[in-house]
């Protein structure tokens, strides 16, 4: 009896000695069990609002598929391929609009915004593609020079003609003779040859991109 007296007794002392101590510990306890519980409620609220977005949200079949996925082509969508603008199809000039290339004529080092064909004054040069002759012209640094105006914005210019042989708002066809390789003070020193340019949305690009006959 006389110790468990004296147990309560210590009891109580240790109580009223850290009186202020335990009432702090247990108001930071109940605030953090509280705390805990509200972020805890959020928490799930939270979750249940995206789900219920998610599931909401229509699929958009309009997007195409990617990541490594095949996408469908455009229907309709015309693919160009131009034929040689001449028989023998000796290239002697490439392409070159992101390096430079010495012009035999002028002795600089410039850049080659077409492809030039090496040829006889009687070589034929042909319309590569159907289309609407848009220009003729005779330039004293180009020679001759033949505009074709042909589907999905593209053009086909053709230098240092000799003789030509359609008309400004002529139509043609793939493979119909145009004019004939000759000379131009611009590249007098190729000789006789047929400079030829492809023009897409108003800019120069390169003709091996199109033409059937591309080494790429």
């Amino acid at each position: 009896m006389g110790s468990k007296n004296s147990f309560w007794k210590k009891t109580k002392e240790f109580i009223k000695r850290n009186s202020y101590a335990l009432v702090i510990s247990f108001c930071v306890l109940v605030a953090f069990s509280v705390i805990t519980t509200l972020s805890v409620a959020d928490l799930y609220k939270d979750n249940n609002k995206v789900a219920s977005t998610t599931q909401n949200q229509p699929e958009d079949s309009s997007k195409p598929e990617e990541d490594g996925k095949d996408v469908a082509p455009t229907s309709g969508e015309t693919v160009i391929i131009f034929d040689c603008p001449v028989e023998n199809c000796n290239e002697s000039k490439e392409y070159a609009e992101d390096m430079v290339l010495e012009d035999k004529t002028s002795g600089v080092w410039k850049t080659h915004q077409g492809i030039d064909y090496a040829g006889t004054s009687e070589d034929k040069v042909f319309s590569v593609y159907d289309g609407t002759v848009e220009s003729v012209e005779d330039s004293m640094m180009d020679g001759k020079i033949i505009t074709i105006k042909h589907v999905g914005n593209l053009k086909t210019i053709y230098k240092s003609l000799g003789e030509v042989c359609v008309n400004e708002g002529d139509s043609v066809k793939k493979g119909e003779e145009i004019g004939k390789m000759g000379t131009s003070t611009n590249e007098q020193a190729e000789g006789v040859h047929l400079h030829f340019e492809v023009e897409k949305d108003g800019k120069l690009v390169d003709p091996d991109d199109y033409l059937a006959t591309s080494a790429k």
